[in-house]
């Protein structure tokens, strides 16, 4: 018997890259990370991203959207995407791919 076993994990960066001007509580980061986790698995699962505000936006108005989907947030440049995918060479590509088709079978 083969079990096959993936993981998705969203993440929120904390202090570092935020805008120290706005008020970030945990509960806005846990909904950063949750729109990230989505993201991951709406885009192929098995891995990890985050969400990066820009320096320049809203940050409660940003949680406050994050229900419209993690993407809108990309596409209008709210929040710069950091992935497992933006690392992966063709080869580990490949062999992810090749581990996701067997574990689907």
């Amino acid at each position: 018997m083969h079990v096959s076993l993936t993981c998705s994990i969203g993440l929120a960066e904390s202090g570092l890259y935020l805008n120290t001007m706005q008020s970030v509580g945990w509960e806005q980061l846990v909904e950063l990370a949750d729109a990230a986790l989505y993201w991951v698995k709406e885009n192929g699962r098995n891995g990890w991203s985050a969400l990066r505000p820009n320096p320049n936006v809203n940050f409660a108005e940003l949680v406050e959207k994050l229900h419209l989907g993690a993407q809108i947030m990309i596409d209008t440049q709210r929040v710069k995407l950091i992935s497992s995918k933006d690392e992966l060479s063709d080869s580990h590509a490949a062999a992810l791919a090749e581990a996701d088709d067997t574990s689907s079978r």
